[in-house]
């Protein structure tokens, strides 16, 4: 696959909002980068993160329980919602 066929690329802002870590579109999110769709954003984004450089995040998100848990360690480290 070349780099112009590649679904998503690597961001740190995506549609103007500044993401936590270096991260991959994933889902409806690379949709939306790949073909720069301007519609409104939904709720949930998901992203791949190319390197998970806090070993706090990376201990609570390996030690989380549920998906659940995980979404509220994800979100406490991302710190407060920029809506």
């Amino acid at each position: 696959m070349t780099d112009s066929e590649q679904i998503s690329r690597t961001v740190s802002e995506f549609h103007g909002i500044q993401t936590p870590e270096s991260l991959r579109p994933a889902g409806y999110a690379a949709l939306l980068d790949r073909y720069q769709l301007k519609v409104p954003l939904p709720r949930v984004l998901a992203g791949i993160a190319t390197l998970l450089r806090s070993p706090e995040l990376r201990a609570g998100l390996l030690g989380a329980r549920d998906g659940h848990e995980a979404l509220r360690i994800l979100r406490a480290h991302a710190g407060p919602s920029r809506r």
